[in-house]
């Protein structure tokens, strides 16, 4: 119990922390390095425009924190019901590109395109009996948050929770600005410090080495890890996916009746969800340009339906195909003549 309390207090001052020292490396980049800057004339103009360039970046990684905090990663929703089919399938013939949303299915529709999910080897829905839901592709259950999160990308103690589908925008775009503000100040400040130093004669203020050395941390490690997040959205995955070395099984329901289907195992390098550079960034960063870099708006559709890569799907298709022709030659032939009798 104890424990318990110990580690939530600390996971509570991590924010606490992280505000604080992005609080204090401003303060002593604006008031130690740059304020002198400001009361030279010669200078006064360079101080005036470091100090904004440090100031807009300083806020956008702020107002992106606060967002990551104020926002929930995603959760899918509950259900008891029981399903032959998951409520949460991909067929091109459904899904919206544009909004990255999926029309509801319904057994009386007709699907001229085969449905296709994630489950388990023996073709069951994925279903969480802890958070009673059944669990769309890309979603994980976090120990650590006792809780199901679409398109999980990692647990996160800095946020208090996971970064997922309703956050990751906003956790790429803090990464983004505190890197480039590490760097920023770094590089910035450097040659302030070394030139106060070695030709006016100053003091080597101890919080100019302790603004160096936060802003080189902030700048070289969090923007590294900036880039790697910017490699996977450009991919479209996600940290755990990238890290994945185990097989997916993709189920192929050829019509709404769940009990139609194949099941098709696909190794985790096909990249099921790749769909370009384009349509990937827009699909994390929004289909507004203009928003892309502004930490109000989130990413496109709710997370629980993404689309696979057209050549993945149509290959998982045709190996689903052939599985079936294997078992049973006259399965297919059988639809197709039942398909040409109704037309």
């Amino acid at each position: 119990m104890s424990s318990n309390v110990g580690m939530a207090v600390a996971n509570g001052a991590l924010p606490i922390i992280a505000y604080g020292l992005l609080i204090y490396t401003w303060y002593i980049y604006v008031f130690r390095v740059c304020q002198p800057l400001l009361l030279n004339q010669d200078q006064a103009a360079m101080g005036g425009i470091f100090i904004f360039i440090t100031t807009a970046l300083w806020w956008f990684s702020l107002i992106s924190y606060l967002r990551i905090l104020l926002s929930h990663p995603g959760k899918p929703a509950q259900s008891t019901h029981t399903y032959q089919i998951s409520p949460t399938i991909y067929s091109p013939s459904l899904f919206d590109i544009s909004t990255m949303t999926t029309q509801p299915l319904s057994l009386r529709d007709e699907i001229p395109l085969p449905l296709l999910s994630l489950s388990r080897a023996d073709g069951g829905l994925r279903y969480c009996t802890i958070c009673c839901c059944y669990k769309p592709d890309r979603t994980h259950h976090c120990k650590e948050c006792n809780s199901c999160v679409l398109k999980m990308d990692h647990h996160c103690p800095w946020i208090i929770g996971c970064v997922g589908h309703g956050n990751y925008k906003f956790f790429f775009l803090f990464v983004l600005y505190t890197g480039l503000y590490g760097v920023w100040c770094l590089c910035s400040a450097l040659p302030l410090v070394v030139n106060a130093v070695q030709y006016k004669d100053f003091l080597l203020d101890p919080q100019w080495i302790a603004l160096l050395i936060l802003a080189f941390i902030f700048g070289f490690t969090i923007f590294g890890f900036a880039a790697s997040h910017c490699y996977y959205i450009m991919r479209n995955e996600t940290t755990i996916e990238h890290i994945n070395d185990r097989p997916y099984e993709v189920r192929v329901d050829f019509d709404p009746s769940g009990t139609n289907y194949e099941i098709v195992s696909v190794q985790c390098t096909d990249m099921l969800w790749d769909n370009g550079i384009s349509l990937n960034w827009r699909a994390t960063m929004g289909s507004n340009p203009l928003g892309w870099f502004v930490p109000l708006w989130g990413g496109m559709g709710d997370g629980s339906v993404h689309p696979y890569n057209p050549t993945v799907y149509y290959t998982v298709v045709e190996r689903a195909k052939c599985q079936r022709m294997m078992l049973n030659p006259h399965s297919l032939c059988e639809q197709d003549a039942l398909v040409m009798l109704e037309d």
